[in-house]
């Protein structure tokens, strides 16, 4: 049985216009910014080089689109339905820790969805988001797909 891995890239959550001013952050706010929100994106340990907010917006990418296809496992209940597709999301933490990790957008079936969130938990710490200096609240939305064949 062959598997055909296909990421889509990663959304990042937006919910407002390109317009959007930054946000006036209070003293240890717990509000979840999304990433036009913030004005340095968090850097995964494996993009600590790239030196321009593009790279490290292209790096976080790349970087957590390998990782959901490194660690995916294909069960064989994911072998029996031919695979999936479903839209994770999770938080950035202030101190860089991956927190809230939910399906958006489920696969339509529970082995799936699961590997999804366990595979979304092992991201490693990283280096939070700022807005002025200041660490922030980040959310991402990772789709994911495969297909087997």
């Amino acid at each position: 049985m062959k598997a055909h891995f296909y990421t889509l890239g990663l959304l990042l959550v937006s919910f407002f216009s390109a317009g959007q001013t930054l946000p006036e952050l209070e003293e240890d706010s717990s509000e979840i910014l999304n990433y036009r929100e913030v004005e340095q994106y968090p850097i995964h340990p494996d993009c600590v080089d790239a030196s321009t907010e593009s790279e490290r917006f292209q790096c976080l990418n790349t970087v957590i689109s390998n990782h959901l296809k490194s660690e995916f496992t294909t069960t064989p209940e994911i072998r029996r339905q031919g695979g999936g597709k479903a839209f994770g999301s999770f938080v950035i933490e202030t101190d860089g820790s991956i927190t809230e990790v939910k399906i958006e957008k489920s696969a339509g079936y529970e082995a799936f969805d699961n590997e999804d969130i366990r595979v979304l938990q092992l991201l490693p710490k990283m280096t939070p988001a700022l807005v002025d200096g200041k660490p922030v609240r980040m959310s991402f939305i990772a789709p994911f797909s495969i297909q087997i064949m």
